[in-house]
């Protein structure tokens, strides 16, 4: 979860994936999140995502890119491309005026179902 704040989605996406990734470069994990066995938070930057190429199967983020400055925005999305998921959830939120979600299957052999 790029941009995951302090954590609320790894740790309600937990009890059904093996391990799960959470990162956000301002905020702090919670107690939940720290203790947990199969969720780790990375507090970094999302220019400079640090988990191996195509280490990840879905990659997600909720109103993530609204925060991000206009020159780094190239930088973020080269990184979340390196990573070469299957399953790719994004939502926008322009100023809380409106919300876009973009939900795609990358590939045609992904296991992920809706």
């Amino acid at each position: 979860d790029i941009g995951t704040g302090h954590g609320e989605m790894c740790t309600r996406l937990s009890p059904y994936y093996d391990h799960v990734y959470g990162l956000d470069w301002v905020m702090s994990p919670t107690k939940e999140v720290e203790e947990s066995k199969n969720i780790t938070f990375f507090k970094n930057s999302a220019t400079e995502i640090p988990l191996p190429d195509k280490s990840v199967d879905i990659l997600i983020s909720f109103d993530f890119f609204e925060h991000i400055t206009p020159s780094n925005i190239s930088k973020v999305l080269t990184e979340m491309k390196s990573s070469d998921y299957e399953h790719l959830i994004l939502t926008f939120d322009k100023h809380f005026g409106w919300h876009v979600t973009l939900e795609f299957d990358v590939h045609p052999s992904s296991k992920v179902r809706k």
